[in-house]
């Protein structure tokens, strides 16, 4: 009994850590998402706290962010959405053809003469 109390504390705060850190994430891509232009002219989209109200139009106390760490967040970009997307080639060919096949029907009817036993049976203990 002392252990499923055990276990059950740890998964109460192993899923309010985990419902923290997803509210933070979106907390944060909420309120401060934002944009850069590379060199090349290149968008980058990220999102990180920054002071929003320091920046005027003085081009010198604007938020700005290194080569190398555009260059670092366009390559986790990369490789987080890009390469994890499928891609299904459409070949019309092989829609046809797999619809002029017959389907086969089943029969999902189940007989109770050919169940060696019973039905299970509940029982609930007040």
């Amino acid at each position: 009994m002392n252990k499923e109390k055990v276990h059950i504390r740890k998964m109460r705060i192993v899923t309010l850590l985990l419902l923290f850190i997803f509210g933070g994430i979106l907390f944060n891509s909420t309120f401060f998402l934002h944009t850069h232009r590379t060199v090349c002219g290149k968008v980058i989209v990220h999102a990180h706290p920054f002071n929003k109200s320091a920046e005027n139009n003085n081009p010198a106390t604007q938020h700005k962010h290194h080569k190398i760490d555009l260059q670092v967040i366009s390559s986790i970009d990369y490789f987080i959405f890009h390469l994890t997307t499928i891609n299904i080639d459409y070949k019309p060919q092989i829609e046809s053809e797999f619809l002029s096949k017959p389907c086969k029907k089943y029969d999902s009817k189940i007989s109770l003469s050919s169940l060696s036993r019973g039905p299970p049976c509940i029982i609930t203990l007040a």
